[in-house]
């Protein structure tokens, strides 16, 4: 695909990055996007979430002049976890940058040369700047606010990361439903749930996720060690939490990134990750997601973190550490009769801010 613009030089070609464009590319990211940004520091992060699928070199989208990078688009198949997605696969965008004095709508031109080579059932993006949520919206998108749920640690505790007056609530009270089991999984039994996925897994719910996916995403990532928790009440299962301890010196936060929540996982839930809070001695437990049920999020015991809430404190960026609250933006094109279901680790937002 190419450009031309008044006063322009040379063509602009719009094309997927090759292993040649791998420098200028990393070079590009610290120079117009973030210096010392970690996808323009460690090669090996960005071959693991943008290596090239679909027999790409990479997946990243390059609008680029001669030798000169004008733009870059980078975007995360969930197919790059399990290639059984790849008919029914979420397209998430990623960095998406064009520099100052590039040719006009050149960004959108990317954008709309991924939707058009890439087939997908949902395209999105979580994490979204501020000053970007009007385009999305004009391109037709909806845009809206993760909500976050938490259970704080039941004892005397003196948080050093979390901040929470001495009587905040821990847990919501008064619910009838008890606690589920969370059985930790290794990727042999994880992958076993399959079938029980195939059949639990509502037809009309993205992004669609598979125990491959999970185990691969997860359990094989370079990175982080996250634990895989299978939410079980009477022996039988009923749904899928991944969570990922964030550590600070010695004190530590829980985190959910993602999972599969259907309404019968929910009731009770609280009080199964307020005991897993005790057992790993976390001063709290967070989830970050947007689609869940909300009759069953009331009867999960979990907390709702408001908008603008300013006496309970539990950060969201670690690396450093930003002692304070922060909104996950996210912005969707969902298909007619699509019900979106999406967590913090899609698109790009559970990634390393460092890579030592």
């Amino acid at each position: 695909m190419t450009h031309a613009a008044a006063g322009d030089t040379g063509r602009v070609d719009i094309r997927f990055a090759v292993r040649a464009d791998v420098e200028s590319l990393m070079t590009f990211i610290d120079e117009h996007w973030s210096a010392g940004h970690v996808l323009a520091t460690s090669r090996k992060l960005l071959d693991w979430q943008h290596g090239g699928t679909d027999g790409r070199d990479y997946d990243y989208v390059v609008a680029v002049r001669g030798d000169d990078v004008l733009g870059i688009l980078g975007f995360i198949l969930t197919s790059r976890y399990d290639s059984r997605l790849v008919d029914a696969r979420a397209l998430w965008l990623a960095l998406w940058k064009v520099k100052h004095g590039a040719p006009g709508a050149l960004g959108i031109q990317m954008l709309t040369f991924l939707e058009k080579r890439v087939p997908h059932v949902l395209i999105g993006s979580v994490g979204v700047r501020g000053d970007v949520t009007r385009l999305y919206r004009a391109l037709g998108y909806q845009v809206g606010r993760m909500r976050r749920h938490y259970v704080l640690h039941p004892g005397p505790k003196t948080f050093s990361i979390v901040e929470a007056p001495a009587d905040a609530p821990t847990i919501r009270d008064g619910l009838d439903a008890g606690a589920p089991t969370l059985t930790s999984r290794d990727a042999d039994s994880l992958l076993a749930l399959q079938p029980w996925l195939d059949d639990a897994w509502p037809p009309d719910m993205v992004p669609v996720k598979t125990a491959r996916y999970f185990v691969e995403r997860f359990r094989h990532s370079p990175f982080y060690r996250y634990v895989v928790y299978s939410v079980e009440r009477d022996g039988r299962m009923q749904g899928i939490i991944v969570v990922r301890s964030c550590d600070v010196g010695d004190a530590r936060m829980l985190r959910i990134v993602d999972g599969f929540l259907p309404p019968p996982a929910l009731p009770g839930l609280g009080a199964a990750l307020q005991s897993l809070a005790v057992s790993r001695d976390a001063e709290a437990v967070d989830l970050l997601a947007t689609g869940l049920d909300d009759e069953a999020l009331l009867q999960s015991g979990l907390l709702e973190l408001n908008e603008g809430e300013e006496n309970i404190v539990l950060p969201n960026y670690f690396e450093p550490l930003v002692r304070k609250n922060s909104d996950l933006t996210w912005a969707y094109k969902p298909r007619s009769g699509q019900a979106v279901v999406s967590f913090k680790a899609d698109a790009d937002q559970d990634r390393p801010n460092r890579v030592s």
